[in-house]
Parts: C-alpha cells; structure tokens; sequence
C-alpha cells in the first residue's frame, strides 16, 4: 500500500513532465532566438551620423491566423536625413539567422511625417504609438526591421 502511495505521484509527475517540457522548451528556444536576432541587428555597423532610439522585438502570432510563429525586431535610429546614404549603407550587411543558420538583410524602414512605415509589419506596430518615438521628427528616424516566420512549435505564443 506505502509503495503505490509514493509510485502513483512520480508517475503523475513523470506524465505531467512529458507533456510540460517540449513547451517549456520550445518557449525557452523562441525566446533566446529573439535575444539573437535583437543583439545581431544592434551589433550591425551603423553609419557614423546615426544614433540607437529604441528596440522593439516580439515573438509570437503577430500577423495572420494562426499556425506558425512571428518574429520580429524593429530597430530605430535617428540619422540626418539623408535616405539614399543610410540606404547604402546597410545594402550589403548581413545578420546570421539564428534559425535558418543564413546570412540575411533586414529590412531599411522610414517614418513619413506622421506615419507608421509603409512595410508588412506586425499588427500592433500600425500605430504610431506603438513604437513610441514620441518627440522626435519622425522624417529623421529609421528602422532595421527584422520580421521572419516560421512554422508553429509548442510555444503557447504561437497558438
């Protein structure tokens, strides 16, 4: 009787665990990917007359319905106006995918006057809130805008 009283509650617990880990670690695994991919797009070469703003990185169903898993980094910086010399710059700069294991471009994203980017983006980023860029001119701001997806894992942001 003492045996199946202690038994019982390992296999409960050897059950639940079966279950619980891949999510755990498929949570754990898409969110060190996010770390990767923000570190990787900030750890760029930024031309000389640029400054960082913010970042932003979610991870998750940013778009669509469901079945699969968004990521997304939008790094902001100011610079001095000139569209076609930060162009230039980042043009032949890429990040390793923390995923894929490829080297990519991120995308090369500008303010317009009182706009969000023109650019496919997550839902929450059509507000110009969102990326809260309050009390700066927006004509001098850009983003590196990494936004990648995938199919869906365990992780219960995915779902």
């Amino acid at each position: 009787m003492k045996k199946s009283k202690i038994i019982l509650p390992i296999l409960a617990l050897i059950v639940a665990g079966f279950f619980i880990f891949p999510i755990v670690a498929d949570t754990t695994t898409n969110s060190n990917h996010l770390r990767l991919f923000r570190k990787r797009i900030k750890a760029l070469s930024h031309p000389d007359h640029s400054e960082s703003v913010t970042t932003h990185g979610r991870v998750g169903l940013l778009i669509g319905m469901g079945n699969h898993c968004d990521f997304f980094v939008g790094h902001i910086r100011s610079f001095d106006g000139n569209k076609v010399m930060i162009q230039n710059h980042y043009k032949n700069l890429t990040f390793l995918n923390p995923i894929t294991k490829n080297h990519e471009n991120c995308d090369i994203l500008f303010f317009e006057d009182d706009k969000t980017p023109t650019s496919y983006l997550p839902y929450e980023f059509d507000s110009l809130d969102a990326w809260q860029v309050k009390g700066h001119d927006l004509t001098k701001l850009y983003v590196l805008s990494i936004f990648r997806s995938y199919d869906a894992n365990r992780d219960f942001r995915c779902r």
